[in-house]
């Protein structure tokens, strides 16, 4: 996990609000397109195609998790390694394989909900 993004929140209103309403986003190659949308530039990636994943994949995805005290928060990122449970529809289930700190929403062994541009790629 890289520590302390270090940018204004003040920029960037769409990225910060969805970490501050849910305690995390996943990065976007969608979301990557629109003009200030992250701090950083991200470079683009290889477009996956739902047809290419199937149960039992492993992707990777990147993470952008709201640590610390609420008024003197922080945001950390990286990328998390699930494991994918289900495909129903264009939604994606995954059950996340690395480790992260206590502290943090998101956890080893939980399922979470992606779409396809949330995936930066096919591991296996």
């Amino acid at each position: 996990m890289k520590f302390n993004m270090g940018f204004s929140f003040n920029k960037c209103i769409s990225f910060t609000k969805e970490i501050e309403e849910n305690g995390y986003t996943f990065f976007s190659k969608e979301k990557n397109n629109i003009d200030n949308y992250y701090p950083n530039k991200f470079p683009n990636m290889e477009n996956i195609n739902i047809s290419q994943l199937k149960e039992s994949d492993l992707i990777e995805i990147r993470a952008f998790i709201k640590t610390g005290k609420k008024k003197k928060h922080k945001i950390e990122s990286g990328l998390i390694t699930a494991e994918i449970e289900s495909i129903v529809n264009d939604e994606i289930y995954a059950n996340i394989l690395t480790e992260l700190p206590p502290s943090f929403i998101l956890q080893s062994g939980m399922t979470i909900e992606l779409k396809i541009e949330e995936i930066i790629r096919k591991i296996n």
